[in-house]
């Protein structure tokens, strides 16, 4: 019984959990550098640490091989916790796209960092694009993707 406890104990170290996974869709017409992306991440337990991913579909027709964006991470009282320029590489030097997808539409998903979790509450989470266009075209959706990692047995 006690070396089942142990290899349990062993295998939940490090677990993943999903604690918020949600997309929103781009205007079909393209994507203005002011239109910011919200998201409202509902923390419940403030002793364990999340990570952050943004997820990216983007049709065939997008016309670059990556994506600058600005990350923002707000506390439940609104106060910025950190800003930070995610890079993504959506194709390879020959245009081939990396991300999984079929009939034109293509998904990837990017680690961008931690979100600093002080207390229970609802933290935001802002996107925006750093492009110059007055329009980016070839977006479809913005995704994040937040997992707790389990630091011990529970």
């Amino acid at each position: 019984m006690f070396t089942l406890f142990v290899a349990y104990a062993f295998c939940a170290c490090g677990e993943h959990h999903n604690i918020y996974y949600s997309f929103q869709p781009v205007p079909r017409k393209g994507w203005q550098p002011s239109d910011t992306l919200w998201f409202s991440v509902a923390v419940e337990d403030s002793d364990a640490v999340y990570r952050l991913f943004v997820n990216i579909r983007n049709r065939h027709d997008y016309p670059y091989q990556n994506l600058s964006l600005d990350i923002g991470r707000y506390s439940p009282d609104r106060n910025l916790l950190a800003n930070d320029t995610l890079e993504l590489s959506l194709a390879n030097p020959q245009g081939k796209w990396k991300g999984e997808g079929w009939g034109g539409l293509f998904q990837m998903e990017e680690y961008a960092g931690t979100l600093q979790v002080k207390k229970a509450g609802i933290y935001t989470v802002s996107i925006c694009h750093l492009f110059p266009d007055t329009l980016l075209t070839g977006i479809n959706d913005v995704g994040v993707r937040v997992e707790k990692e389990w630091v011990g047995t529970e």
